[in-house]
Order: structure tokens, then sequence, then C-alpha cells
């Protein structure tokens, strides 16, 4: 009985000094991204769950521009979150070629997801995505085909699924699911 006793007591004592001397609050983890090895790390922040972290907002002028691949995956992994204002009207995006992301998502199978958000206000100010070389930009089959599917509205959202397809000598291929959202309320 002595021993259960001091077995609780040192319990207790054990978990009052870590709430005095262990930081509150947010709590930083990281997880491996890709292939474990130096710079492939994300950092998270944990709030009983987990929140994405990269998100990344700008706003451009242009009404065409082919995207790099710093433009949505700065570090080598995906932004979780894009959110774009264009500022004088609509606005078409198109996807990096995959030869140029091929750090990315580095072997077949793997997969990420990256939502974008337009962030203009304006109604009838789009932004409308293009595919680049090597990029399989697919909707679902109910969504039917063409530009107007593959565009996102104003303060409208879309997210791309991306899966690494497998390489070839002479490719690096991606298939990207494209799913819009739009205002439901």
């Amino acid at each position: 009985m002595n021993n259960t006793i001091k077995v609780v007591l040192t319990v207790a004592v054990v978990i009052a000094i870590a709430g005095v001397f262990l930081p509150r609050g947010n709590t930083i983890i990281e997880r491996i991204v890709g292939n474990a090895g130096p710079d492939q790390y994300e950092l998270q922040s944990f709030y009983g769950g987990v929140r994405e972290g990269h998100y990344f907002a700008t706003s451009t002028t242009a009404t065409t521009q082919t995207l790099s691949t710093a433009d949505i995956a700065p570090d080598g992994s995906l932004y979780s979150t894009w959110a774009m204002t264009p500022n004088v009207g609509d606005v078409t995006f198109t996807l990096p070629a995959s030869s140029t992301m091929s750090a990315v998502l580095p072997t077949a199978g793997m997969s990420s997801t990256q939502c974008w958000y337009n962030a203009s206000t304006t109604a009838g100010i789009d932004i409308t995505v293009a595919a680049g070389t090597g990029i399989d930009l697919e909707v679902a089959s109910t969504t039917g085909v063409g530009s107007a599917v593959l565009t996102v509205l104003a303060d409208g959202s879309a997210c791309f699924d991306w899966t690494r397809k497998a390489a070839t000598a002479s490719t690096f291929d991606f298939l990207v699911k494209f799913t819009r959202f739009v205002n439901g309320d």
C-alpha cells in the first residue's frame, strides 16, 4: 500500500512540475514530407488537431501567366492555401510544367492537396486554370469539360489533388484533380 501511495504522489509531483516548466500554448511539431533528409520538414501547429501552414496571398495585374514551381511550392512543398486577388480583371494561370515539379512529389504515387482562393470580391473577376506540359488536369465526370469548369469564381475556391504518376526516362507527369467550390449559402 505504501508503494502505491508513493507512486501516485511521484506521478502527481512530476505532472505539477511539468505544468510549471514545460511550455504552454501552441506546440510546433515536425512532420517528414517526402524522403527523409535535410530541408524536407514542414512545421505545423497543434491545436487539438492539425492546422496546415504554408499560406500565401498576393495579387496580380496580369491577365495570363504561366506559374513557376516557386510560385506554388517555394520550399519544395505545395502551399496548402494560395490566395490570389486579380486586380485588373479575369486571369488565366497555367500550371508549371511537370518537369520543373519533380522535386515537389519525387516518388510515383505521392500526393498533396492545395486549395486556391479567389480573393477578389468583384463579381465576374475570375481565375481560370490551364494545364502545363505534363500535367493531366482532370475534373469530375459530372462537372463537364472546358475552361468554364476550370474557373475559380470571385470569392470562391477550388482544390487541387496533385499525384505523381509513374516516372519514365523522359517524364515526370502529374495527375491533378480539380474540384471547384461555389457559395452554398
